[in-house]
């Protein structure tokens, strides 16, 4: 198995960070690229060399000259290509106002000022337990978008630990360290940025913000396959920076040891251990 991920948002931009995407089999990825690519070599209105939807929304770049009907067929087609081929979607989703208030300046490491760390983590925990309630004895490899800024290096090693310190039942599922590749190359990572962009969005809009309507496929590409849904509010923010406060933790930063995510047996706990 294979899961593309892509993240949507920013601390300063927007009420919810997402990080989303898709898991499938192999084969499934193999079809889905040859069908992507041809719909990005469609003639009408042009070709496209890759797409993104922030701007297939606003028509520009990629889609500069585009009518919206025009755009709006593409999506469709783009939609269409997604829910034939993935076996399900993963939404993993943070309240920054929240992770401002609880995370930001509590840690050493100022990586941890945005959650990109913790969902990176949760997306996998997430992933390996719908792999475990569905009886897929498969591994899964994860391929994330290679958006710059975060410490891929110590992402990479800290994933080592994290595998470790994972329950057997759930460290099966577990394959290679994560690679991180660029959205243009890799093209189901493109699904991925369509898929967290509108979870970005409608999250968005279910708190209050001022945003236009939903795309013509909002719907259709958020309820066409089985959804995986974890989402981090107030309570479950505070919750782990008071865990990683604990006393635990702070004889672990002491002693200079790593503090790998894992996964707790208990599917209700907390999915980050100390050592």
């Amino acid at each position: 198995m294979l899961a593309h991920i892509d993240a949507s948002g920013t601390m300063g931009d927007s009420p919810f960070f997402v990080m989303a995407g898709y898991i499938a089999p192999v084969a499934s990825w193999e079809q889905f690229t040859r069908e992507w690519q041809e719909a990005l070599d469609a003639p009408n209105p042009r070709p496209l060399a890759y797409f993104k939807m922030k701007e297939a929304y606003r028509c520009e770049d990629q889609f500069k000259g585009w009518s919206e009907d025009e755009r709006n067929e593409r999506l469709k087609l783009l939609c269409k290509i997604i829910n034939r081929n993935v076996t399900a979607m993963v939404l993993f989703i943070v309240s920054t106002e929240a992770w401002k208030k609880h995370f930001v300046g509590a840690l050493e490491n100022r990586y941890h000022d945005r959650p990109y760390y913790f969902a990176f983590h949760g997306v996998m925990s997430t992933l390996a337990r719908y792999l475990e309630s569905k009886g897929i004895d498969e591994k899964v490899h994860f391929v994330f978008d290679d958006e710059g800024g975060e410490p891929i290096e110590l992402i990479q090693r800290g994933y080592d630990d994290y595998v470790a310190n994972a329950p057997e039942k759930f460290r099966k599922y577990l394959g290679a360290r994560p690679r991180f590749e660029n959205d243009q190359d890799v093209l189901p990572l493109q699904a991925a940025d369509m898929v967290a962009w509108h979870a970005r969005r409608l999250f968005a809009e279910g708190k209050g913000i001022d945003v236009s309507q939903p795309t013509v496929i909002t719907v259709d590409l958020l309820t066409g396959v089985e959804r995986i849904q974890s989402k981090w509010g107030e309570k479950e923010i505070k919750d782990a920076i008071d865990f990683i406060r604990s006393v635990e933790l702070a004889n672990a930063l002491i002693h200079h040891r790593a503090i790998p995510m894992t996964i707790r047996s208990d599917p209700l706990a907390p999915w980050w251990k100390v050592l």
